[in-house]
């Protein structure tokens, strides 16, 4: 890759370097997983090679669970991160982006819906798995729409990853799982029959994309013009 004249032109350091390190959270298909051989996979994946290779320099990954992404950035541990990360004002008093993609939260439930989740009206009381780390203004948004009717608010229950999450809803531990729609549509259509989303639930719409420490406008820039 480093023979190649860069489409644009990367910060001084990675082109120094020849390589641009990416923090991830190998957890999330179908945009970062580990393939069946252990290589990284996914759509975000194949979108950080192209765009490293844009500026001419290879890939390396820093694999880290998601709650501890940002902390891995701001250590230095990569030049950004390339992990889905959703916007949120919190996260933006941290991190700089460069925005690229759309997400909203939906409501998983099993195959059936037998507890006949068909609106947000019907998650009052439930429990609700969702993972650490992961943005909670879609669940605070729902809270918000339970307690203005007078409803009872729903109980969040918190896993390391959506495979735990997911494990718990077919084990009748939880009563729904939250996540963005794009990992929902996955595992609904990966698993036939085991899971379904909830089509009257779509909250928090926001841009996602990658994320680089405040205050390098470079690799902002660079990452958003490629």
């Amino acid at each position: 890759v480093s023979a190649i004249k860069p489409v644009v032109a990367p910060p001084a350091d990675i082109a120094r370097r020849v390589t641009m390190r990416f923090c991830t959270s190998f957890d999330s298909p179908p945009q970062e997983f580990l393939d069946e051989v252990k290589n990284p996979a996914g759509s975000n994946v194949d979108i950080g090679i192209a765009v490293a290779n844009l500026m001419g320099v290879d890939v390396e990954w820093q694999s880290l669970g998601f709650d501890a992404i940002i902390g891995g950035l701001q250590a230095k541990q990569c030049d950004a991160i390339n992990s889905s990360l959703s916007y949120t004002e919190e996260r933006d008093q941290v991190v700089d982006y460069a925005l690229y993609g759309l997400f909203t939260d939906v409501i998983i439930v099993e195959g059936g819906n037998p507890q006949d989740i068909r609106s947000v009206d019907d998650l009052s009381g439930k429990e609700v798995g969702w993972v650490t780390g992961y943005a909670t203004e879609g669940l605070e948004e729902i809270g918000q729409m339970l307690a203005e009717k007078g409803l009872e608010p729903l109980s969040r229950v918190d896993f390391s990853t959506e495979a735990d999450a997911l494990g718990a809803l077919r084990a009748g531990a939880v009563d729904a799982v939250t996540m963005a729609n794009v990992q929902g549509d996955f595992y609904v259509s990966n698993q036939p029959g085991a899971f379904e989303v909830v089509s009257g639930i779509r909250v928090f719409t926001r841009e996602f994309g990658f994320g680089v420490r405040e205050g390098e406008k470079d690799l902002q820039t660079a990452l958003s013009q490629a």
